[in-house]
């Protein structure tokens, strides 16, 4: 498995949760809505495992504290929404060509 978060510390202690559960896995700091970190994680990757297999998008985030702290929770759905529909599109859009090549005929 090939992990990524823009915590590079919580990334490394869910990595080694799953090697101590007799996993493999690399992980690799990214923040997800920066196109050139998605696109450096993916080259990593690939790097590494030779090709993508399987791409889960299971990257989220909030705003401002979350909800028991803003008294805007329009303003907060509409920004994590946003940023969320960010993350998707981008892990995507760098991924998808990748993917494709690697499951090409030879």
């Amino acid at each position: 498995m090939f992990g990524t978060d823009i915590n590079e510390e919580a990334a490394n202690e869910t990595r080694d949760l799953i090697i101590k559960e007799g996993g493999e896995c690399v992980v690799h700091r990214c923040n997800m809505t920066v196109a050139d970190e998605v696109r450096s994680a993916v080259d990593a990757c690939v790097q590494l495992f030779g090709r993508i297999d399987i791409l889960i998008n299971n990257c989220g985030c909030s705003e401002g504290g979350g909800m028991g702290v803003m008294r805007d929770y329009r303003m907060l759905a509409d920004a994590t929404m946003r940023k969320s529909a960010l993350i998707a599109t981008c892990l995507t859009h760098s991924a998808i060509v990748t993917i494709r090549r690697s499951h090409q005929p030879l």
